[in-house]
């Protein structure tokens, strides 16, 4: 083995420069074994200097192993004092390479999820085969508190085998609390392997206590104020019990009393059961107050949570009204009043204002304007919507704050068409009749086709099932037909087949 010395560089740094040359203890510990030779135990301070470099020396073998800590501590002496940094460390990396044949080690979770109680088990894989023992390096975390007593920190894997099974113990405890993950991760420290791509793994850990019903709801901060519309704020909140202890939310929804001053978005959908916060978004759109308010259950009680939401804009700034826009039947029109406003609120007549809009489909297309139309008018602007969806309005003029203006679109259904208004039929014939649902404006609105791609179901009755059965949806639990139904005669007589839209 050829040994060649690196060194490695500690600088001593002293307050006040000594008059005469100062020597200055220091112990020089490893972690590992790196160190050539013996460890200087001082270091001389030249006088009317203040600092000295100590330097320890390390060898370059060829043995792969982990990384080392070289560290050097300053110990009490004659002419000196001891300062709070009082100690120093090097990490030396290892530069050998590996021989060929050494293994790549993966690791995989074993069943997940587990109830708590149950082991979490996992897979160290290693390949190819090692030819000797080889001792894996792993390092466990939770998210959450389940873990019973302390897990190995290493696997085994024996000669000419390629797995050995980590086994991590869990608590069965009689506390309700949020599910827990567990992950081990095969540590690059190790010696003898690589670490592959799959270097880590998760089980959750669910727990099997009743929750305790959420009580209430407390949301942070429970007040919010903007100055600048489109500035946006994180909420976070939690649902507690009845002794005022957090306890788990299976359900959950915010909303904004009045979107024309602040709307409020999730941004985060936890795993149900894992303790994360419950998150949302507010973003102000305009100058005034509303109230935001998140609605959770769980453990079978229900509460609501409020935070205040308060947008001031001082300056010059554009207004608009109404805001927000609903449309509720392609191609219907609405006109917004848009003022520019000086520093005392009256309206600028003289000034100049421009929009610009962003619409999102709800069902495919790339988000654009296409959806919506919009037109100058005096004193506004005409908005026509074409797709169902949501978009967005914003409107500036040059030194002036800008106003955001929302748009919904949606078919509220007005009407519903049969293929056939009557049909005549012998005993036993059959007729196919189909439905087609229409908004105020006569567009359609689509069927449920059954592929959960949406669209209103239609439900099919006949007045006199003695006469003429009908073979469609006829309550909410069926599976829907794409709006259509087959009718049946059974005897001489009439009936009457409705169709009805519904969710």
């Amino acid at each position: 083995m050829l040994l060649i010395k690196q060194p490695r560089l500690f600088q001593l740094k002293i307050a006040l420069d000594p008059t005469s040359a100062l020597t200055v203890n220091v112990d020089v510990s490893e972690d590992g074994d790196v160190i050539s030779g013996t460890a200087p135990s001082t270091v001389t301070i030249n006088a009317n200097a203040t600092t000295a470099t100590l330097t320890v020396a390390t060898d370059n073998d060829e043995a792969d192993e982990a990384a080392s800590k070289v560290t050097a501590e300053v110990e009490s002496g004659t002419g000196y004092t001891v300062g709070s940094t009082s100690s120093a460390s090097v990490t030396v990396e290892d530069n050998d390479i590996l021989p060929p044949g050494t293994p790549e080690v993966t690791i995989s979770a074993g069943t997940t999820p587990v109830t708590e109680g149950t082991s979490a088990t996992f897979t160290i894989t290693a390949s190819p085969a090692p030819t000797s023992l080889l001792t894996v390096s792993v390092n466990i975390s939770e998210n959450g508190d389940v873990i019973s007593g302390t897990p190995s920190s290493t696997v085994t894997i024996n000669a000419d085998e390629t797995t050995a099974t980590l086994t991590v113990t869990t608590d069965d405890d009689q506390v309700d609390e949020f599910n827990s993950v567990i992950t081990a991760e095969v540590e690059t420290t190790g010696i003898g392997y690589t670490v592959g791509s799959s270097s880590s793994a998760s089980v959750v850990i669910e727990d099997d206590d009743v929750p305790l019903p959420v009580a209430s709801v407390e949301i942070d901060p429970s007040s919010v104020e903007f100055t600048e519309v489109g500035a946006t704020k994180t909420l976070t909140a939690r649902g507690l019990d009845e002794n005022g202890n957090e306890t788990r939310v299976t359900s959950w929804g915010w909303s904004s009393a009045n979107e024309g001053v602040a709307t409020v978005n999730d941004r985060l959908f936890p795993f149900i059961g894992l303790r994360v916060d419950l998150r949302a978004s507010v973003e102000a759109i305009g100058a005034g107050t509303t109230t935001v308010t998140l609605s959770a259950s769980g453990g079978g009680g229900e509460a609501t949570g409020t935070a205040t939401v308060m947008v001031t804009v001082s300056g010059r700034r554009v207004e608009v009204s109404p805001s927000p826009l609903t449309f509720e039947a392609l191609g219907e029109a609405q006109t917004v009043t848009v003022k520019v406003l000086d520093e005392n609120g009256e309206e600028d007549t003289e000034a100049s204002w421009r929009a610009i809009s962003i619409f999102s489909p709800r069902t495919g297309g790339s988000i654009g304007d296409g959806g919506i139309d919009s037109e100058r008018v005096d004193g506004g602007l005409e908005i026509t919507a074409n797709e169902i969806g949501s978009g967005r309005f914003t409107i500036s003029s040059d030194g002036a704050a800008s106003a955001t203006l929302l748009v919904k679109a949606f078919q509220q259904p007005a009407s519903l068409e049969l293929s056939s208004s009557s049909v005549d039929l012998t005993v036993g014939g059959t007729t196919t009749l189909s439905a087609t649902i229409r908004d105020a404006n006569g567009h359609e609105t689509g069927v449920d086709q059954g592929d959960g791609r949406g669209g209103l179901a239609v439900y099919w009755e006949t007045s006199n099932s003695a006469v003429a059965t009908v073979d469609g949806v006829t309550k909410r639990e069926d599976r829907n037909t794409g709006g259509t139904a087959t009718v049946t005669a059974v005897a001489a007589g009439t009936a009457t087949i409705t169709g009805r839209w519904g969710g």
